[in-house]
């Protein structure tokens, strides 16, 4: 693996290099990450430096499929993963998000920093909060793209009808 046999990079070696970019961008914004395999979850990693390429590349080379971002707090994470979850969304809250949304395989992650901690929970069919540390994987993991990226600003607060929502059904 690694290098083709006349210098080049081969589709490996961008993977990679992407993933290892992302990871990157994503530590500086102050979130964990970890790697995701085939069928292997590594736990989240913060380095010390971020500029520590080398601990990056190791860790993001293939088998390595994507990345994913751990949950913790403030962070979380709404899915709406069905028409019907997308229904409940929009009965739920009015406010349509400006960053932080990608389109998944089956439909859209809306990230939020939350004011309480927070472990996953199910909303209604098709929508849930993921929150307590669990993984959501993240562009450029493959199926996942930004349609309303970070571009450098922090994640919005959590809207006030959705807050309340995740305190009734944590009472």
């Amino acid at each position: 693996r690694g290098w083709s046999p006349r210098g080049g990079s081969t589709v490996g070696d961008k993977l990679k290099h992407d993933l290892a970019n992302a990871a990157r961008d994503y530590m500086a914004m102050g979130l964990n990450v970890t790697p995701l395999h085939p069928s292997i979850l590594h736990h989240g990693f913060a380095p010390e430096r971020i500029d520590d390429v080398g601990v990056i590349v190791h860790d993001f080379s293939p088998p390595t499929t994507g990345i994913g971002v751990l949950t913790t707090f403030p962070l979380i994470c709404v899915e709406v993963s069905s028409a019907e979850g997308a229904v409940s969304w929009l009965a739920l809250s009015d406010c349509t998000p400006d960053r932080w949304v990608v389109k998944t395989p089956i439909g859209l992650l809306l990230f939020y920093a939350a004011t309480t901690p927070t472990l996953t929970l199910q909303l209604a069919p098709g929508l849930r909060v993921i929150g307590g540390g669990e993984v959501v994987p993240v562009p450029p993991t493959e199926g996942y793209v930004w349609l309303l990226p970070p571009d450098g600003e922090p994640v919005g607060e959590v809207p006030a009808p959705l807050e309340r929502a995740i305190l009734r059904t944590h009472a």
